[in-house]
């Protein structure tokens, strides 16, 4: 007998691997109490101004690992992390990126 009950609602958080995290959900929530947590966590970091903090650039070394800054950058946009501007340029750089996978090998 299975532990997850197949009409148990799973966790919908997706993973850098673009795998979800299925974790069981409470009822009439779509992330489970970590994931739930961590995404309020992300929604109330500083805002952009004279004291944002600093970026950190990671290691794109292939496509999930771009596809995931991607949304990422999505998500900066959306809770005004960075400008426009910003994210822009960024979203430029990671098509850069992957189109340049092709001819490197990590």
């Amino acid at each position: 007998m299975s532990l997850f009950h197949s009409d148990m609602l799973h966790c919908q958080h997706i993973k850098p691997d673009q795998s979800r995290c299925q974790s069981p959900a409470p009822l009439n929530r779509n992330f489970c109490n970590f994931h739930t947590q961590w995404h309020a966590k992300q929604l109330t970091k500083t805002p952009i101004g004279p004291q944002r903090p600093r970026a950190i650039v990671p290691l794109l070394k292939d496509l999930a690992s771009i596809e995931y800054e991607r949304i990422e950058v999505k998500r900066m946009l959306a809770t005004n992390m960075i400008d426009k501007q910003t994210g822009e340029l960024i979203m430029h750089a990671l098509q850069m990126a992957q189109d340049n996978l092709k001819w490197i090998s990590f």
